[in-house]
């Protein structure tokens, strides 16, 4: 287990590694990528847990390329061709210090990124009754206790710091606010009551149509709107992707073509909100396969379709209107519930940012 008394332990019965003064394994000796650093801070004695590396861009003066290429630095240089204000540079393998253990027994995370590796190192060796892991819906990296009491859960943020020896206690210098949201549901059909008619008359539409016919009338409306040609056979493989500026535009003119042209609509809807039968590599894929082995094409509901941009659009047009949103404060430490419209983490008055 790592916390302060073993690591100290270590320091005063084990041999640095070779060519060093204060670097120390954690574990068996030969796994070199797992070690820590013995280091003062403030005259007080710490901890620096190491796993594996990480990179660090080191800008190189233009005079100054050749020497350093000399030393066998990889020194990027083409990007001045394009931006003088760029400089050359070259990334350095660093230690991946993923935190510090202090001498009133807490951990704090200080790691660039967190990922499986270092998650189940922390477990195995530092919280054996929890877990770090990444909830998209919960923000990003959270540690959930488990175990016959009540458990907990932390979003995990650069900064904050635990009792090694139960995770469940915050120190006092990570006393945290977490902020959840929820709908306002009255302002949320204020909201989406405009949408209704485009509904009613898709559905309509819809139950008198093919799938090829309206994969044909997405491509056209693309066409229409981002002059993006899915339906030209090409020689060669062409990747077509939407940029912010897409999807702005297809947002804009769904908005103008609702009440003219309301399945038009909703297929740019589709398309913006990510309804996987409507993105313009699967369309163009769709087309393709109506065209030389239509036998093999796969059989999709048109009402399917409607079905799905009803139920996505809800959550795209609140995220763009986040009026609609209520902030709601949640109980630190206690297990909070999934969400889609993201949480806020204060510390100390500011915004802070959970490890994604």
């Amino acid at each position: 287990m790592i916390n302060y008394e073993s690591l100290k332990h270590i320091t005063q019965t084990t041999p640095p590694y070779r060519g060093s003064t204060n670097r120390f394994p954690t574990n068996r000796r030969s796994e070199s990528h797992k070690y820590f650093f013995s280091d003062y801070l403030d005259s007080e004695q710490v901890f620096r847990i190491v796993y594996g590396k990480t990179h660090r861009k080191v800008e190189v003066p233009l005079e100054r390329v050749n020497e350093f290429m000399a030393l066998g630095k990889n020194v990027q240089t083409h990007v001045t061709n394009t931006d003088s204000n760029i400089m050359p540079f070259y990334y350095e393998s660093i230690p991946h210090q993923i935190g510090i253990v202090r001498s009133d027994n807490t951990f704090e995370f200080t790691a660039q990124v967190l990922g499986q590796g270092v998650n189940n190192y922390i477990h195995c060796m530092l919280f054996s009754h929890a877990y770090p892991y990444r909830d998209s819906r919960r923000g990003g990296h959270v540690l959930k206790t488990y175990g016959s009491d009540k458990p907990t859960m932390h979003p995990i943020f650069k900064g904050l710091r635990l009792d090694c020896n139960d995770p469940k206690k915050l120190h006092e210098s990570s006393m945290y606010e977490l902020y959840g949201y929820k709908v306002n549901r009255k302002e949320s059909r204020v909201l989406m009551a405009k949408y209704a008619e485009m509904f009613k008359v898709s559905e309509v539409m819809a139950k008198n149509m093919s799938y090829p016919d309206m994969v044909f009338i997405a491509a056209e409306v693309l066409m229409d709107t981002l002059s993006m040609d899915i339906t030209t056979p090409s020689t060669s493989y062409q990747y077509f992707y939407h940029t912010n500026e897409h999807y702005a535009a297809m947002r804009d003119h769904a908005e103008k073509l609702r009440e003219t042209a309301p399945l038009d609509a909703l297929l740019l809807h589709a398309m913006r909100i990510g309804v996987t039968e409507f993105d313009p590599n699967r369309l163009r894929d769709t087309i393709k396969t109506m065209r030389d082995r239509p036998q093999y094409l796969r059989a999709v509901d048109p009402m399917s379709v409607i079905t799905n941009v009803k139920r996505k659009l809800s959550n795209t047009v609140y995220r763009e209107n986040p009026d609609v949103l209520n902030k709601v404060q949640l109980k630190a430490g206690e297990a909070y519930a999934a969400s889609d419209w993201g949480h806020m983490i204060v510390l100390n008055g500011e915004e802070v940012k959970q490890y994604p």
